[in-house]
């Protein structure tokens, strides 16, 4: 390894020089061009999320994968749901476990009888020391010491069974080694690793605190091991600029929060790269929680309210007269806040809510009590919050949106997953309203491709509200969720089950899932069909030219509706090949396999 990639830090540089020479040089350097750390200056930005996707993804291909946890925490096996005790592995033999301690009762083998007994081998194959440190997960993947390593020698002692006592183990055994880092930059669990890597891939998302934490990440890189390239991972990201944050420029918004000295340098910038920009997908959210149906539906036409909403606030803003950005700010606020009573009242507080947004630090207005809008301003918006309240569509909007969350609020609140049929006077009175506002957009639909839009989704999502009365229809997702009994006896979703289905391509599943795909395609467009016939609704329905019923986009919206329903909270996108966020990490992962494998 060149003597430019060590650290600069004396105890950290001795602890390499002394690994360094006590390996085979042939052996060390074919197991560090190998290796990715996968890390990131804080938590909750979905580094582990990327770890193990990666991991799978080149599993995929047949690459003998080891995912080697090195989070304190660790992670990897709660995220992919292997719920066996995280102690399963540390019970035979973890580094830095003295002898004679508890070791634990169960074994990774025994964790591994439980979960794949009816699956293939991981990437390692049985014989080896590493066996006791492996928890073999897919066909060529395997998890390396997943176990928690929170005392501060067990990350020493980590790092020296890796390159030392397992290191001709894991040359022979994994084509590819991802290294799922603690958040943060702590040098002895962490940055302490990085020259024994051949590439490092740094994750963020568009949100300021964590551009923050990965701008301090790379200076610290960069001040321990000058010259390092690091490839930046963007999660759930979106082009949207919003109050002057470039969702892409880590480095531009760290160097503005910080001191002269502490920003990256030119030559600094030009070594955080940009690699890949992964958008939101359900599947990667592991807040969505527990698959539910008619959740999913109410929530999808409550996005397709509110969205409406927000553009028809947009399109009477543009008439205030103020700059674009202050125009937004107003429809923002208006579609967050929109119970408007007394304007005068409402202006106050809209003002209020704007002073941080108009001006910069240390330019706030000098008298309390100063007005933020000049006098013709303020008779610009009170003209245009006069209009908005007299706006039928709006109310209409408006009411429907807190129909919807209500009727959520409700079914989170009292019923399990795939609950039984709804309350009957509650659902006529959403079904009514409902009705009545897809009257409003057909009739809006002849003079704006923005309402014909909004209408054609209302209808197709209120069509499967109106299936999901069913509770046959509802028994047809369930059978596509696997289910298992936790620690309490309760019947839970077995998310690794469900994620080995689609990573192992397991054609009895795939079976199901397109006959799953057939069945809501007839029932949907039957019903769509419905609805427009008994409210006259056939300007938001889709039709081909020979003015039937277009099959072909209902189909698409069948299976995006699928993927929210089936799969949110997965913590996978690997497998969904029709995904944006699945081609762009596709994309990003073939790029890094790429640079790994070059020279």
């Amino acid at each position: 390894m060149p003597a430019e990639r060590l650290s600069t830090d004396p105890g950290v540089l001795e602890r390499t020089r002394r690994l360094l020479a006590g390996a085979p040089a042939d052996t060390m350097r074919r197991v560090i061009s190998r290796s990715v750390a996968v890390g990131s200056g804080k938590g909750g930005v979905g580094k582990t999320i990327t770890a193990c996707n990666l991991a799978i993804y080149y599993a995929r291909k047949d690459l003998r994968v080891g995912l080697v946890d090195l989070d304190p925490l660790s992670d990897v096996a709660s995220l992919l749901d292997l719920y066996e005790s995280e102690q399963a592995v540390k019970g035979n033999g973890a580094p830095g476990v003295a002898e004679g301690q508890d070791r634990g009762a169960a074994g990774v083998r025994g964790a591994e009888g439980v979960r794949r007994a009816d699956g293939p081998r991981g990437a390692g194959g049985a014989g080896g020391a590493l066996d006791g440190q492996v928890m073999p997960v897919f066909r060529c993947l395997d998890i390396l010491f997943p176990y928690q390593k929170l005392a501060r020698s067990e990350s020493r002692a980590l790092m020296e069974a890796v390159y030392r006592d397992y290191l001709a183990e894991i040359d022979r055994r994994y084509d590819l080694l991802i290294f799922d880092m603690p958040a943060g930059l702590g040098l002895e669990d962490n940055l302490a690793w990085i020259p024994f890597m051949k590439r490092l891939v740094l994750v963020t998302n568009p949100e300021p605190t964590a551009h923050a934490s990965a701008g301090a990440y790379a200076k610290e890189v960069q001040r321990l091991y000058p010259g390092t390239v690091i490839q930046v991972w963007h999660n759930r990201f979106s082009h949207e600029i919003r109050e002057g944050f470039h969702p892409s420029d880590v480095a531009g918004n760290y160097n503005r929060f910080v001191e002269a000295e502490d920003r990256l340098t030119p030559q600094e910038m030009k070594l955080l790269r940009d690699f890949a920009f992964v958008p939101e997908d359900p599947a990667l959210d592991l807040l969505k929680g527990e698959p539910h149906p008619e959740v999913h539906v109410l929530k999808a036409m409550h996005d397709a309210v509110d969205y409406a909403h927000g553009r028809l606030l947009s399109q009477a803003t543009r008439s205030i007269g103020l700059p674009p950005r202050i125009q937004k700010l107003v429809t923002s606020y208006v579609q967050r806040n929109p119970e408007i009573g007394p304007i005068p009242q409402y202006l106050g507080r809209m003002e209020e809510d704007f002073r941080a947004s108009f001006f910069p630090r240390g330019r706030k207005p000098a008298r309390p009590g100063e007005r933020l809008f000049s006098e013709r301003q303020v008779a610009s918006l009170t003209a245009y919050l006069d209009k908005v309240t007299r706006s039928g569509l709006r109310r209409e909007l408006v009411r429907i949106a807190t129909m919807l969350d209500e009727q959520v609020r409700r079914i989170v609140d009292s019923r399990g997953p795939f609950a039984a049929r709804l309350a009957p006077v509650y659902d006529s009175g959403v079904d009514r309203e409902l009705g009545t506002l897809l009257v409003i957009l057909n009739r809006s639909s002849r003079g704006s491709l923005l309402m014909r839009n909004q209408g054609v989704l209302l209808l197709f999502y209120f069509s499967l509200h109106k299936l999901f009365q069913s509770r046959t229809l509802v028994a047809v997702l369930r059978t596509l969720i696997p289910r298992r009994r936790n620690q309490k006896g309760r019947q839970v979703r077995d998310r690794f089950r469900q994620i080995r289905a689609l990573v192992e391509r397991d054609p009895d599943y795939r079976a199901r899932y397109l006959k799953a795909v057939k069945t809501f395609h007839a029932l949907v467009t039957r019903q769509v069909g419905a609805v427009a016939r008994a409210l006259e609704l056939w300007d938001l329905v889709l039709l081909d030219k020979d003015s039937r019923i277009d099959g072909r986009p209902y189909v698409k919206l069948i299976a995006a509706f699928l993927h929210e329903t089936l799969y949110s909270g997965l913590s996978v996108i690997v497998g969904f090949d029709y995904r944006s966020a699945a081609a762009a990490f596709q994309d990003g992962a073939e790029r890094l396999l790429s640079s790994v494998r070059s020279a």
